[in-house]
């Protein structure tokens, strides 16, 4: 079992391409090359909000604070708590919200009874291969940290990447 994915931090600073028309919900990050066990996208269904998404989106939730806009550079970071059951999601060095994950969530990849924990592998890519979504736009930066930051960490470092 591999405990470095129960804590972890991702920021990502990202222009997002005008979508075609009818091009679904752009993915902007996932993790894990055969079942993706941690994703990023939007919505325009949704105003534009990010959805934050665990276990190839059998759990999936909108931070209600977030706007993303195509053609803004945008910097987005989301503090992953598993055994504290917290999501904190940071955008542009504000606190857009708080995911409080269901108490009897279990990431799959830290389960050993899934049947897909032997693909708890830590690539990340900014396409989800299991729905064709695809990341439109451009990244500037993207760091991953396995050490808990705190919410000051998290606002200074989405700032200075702006």
């Amino acid at each position: 079992m591999d405990l470095g994915l129960t804590h972890y931090r991702v920021i990502v600073r990202f222009k997002l391409e005008t979508a075609p028309e009818g091009a679904g919900q752009p993915n902007l990050l996932t993790a894990g090359n055969h079942y993706r066990w941690f994703g990023l996208r939007f919505s325009d269904n949704a105003g534009g909000k990010l959805i934050v998404y665990f276990d190839n989106g059998d759990f999936a939730t909108r931070v209600e604070g977030s706007l993303i806009r195509p053609e803004v550079w945008t910097v987005i970071a989301c503090a992953v708590d598993v055994p504290n059951h917290r999501v904190i999601v940071y955008q542009d060095g504000t606190n857009v919200g708080a995911i409080e994950l269901p108490q009897d969530f279990v990431l799959d990849v830290l389960n050993p009874d899934a049947k897909d924990a032997k693909y708890a592998d830590k690539a990340w890519s900014f396409t989800n291969y299991a729905n064709a979504g695809v990341f439109r736009g451009w990244v500037d930066d993207f760091a991953v940290y396995g050490t808990v930051l705190s919410d000051d960490d998290l606002a200074r470092l989405t700032t200075q990447r702006r």
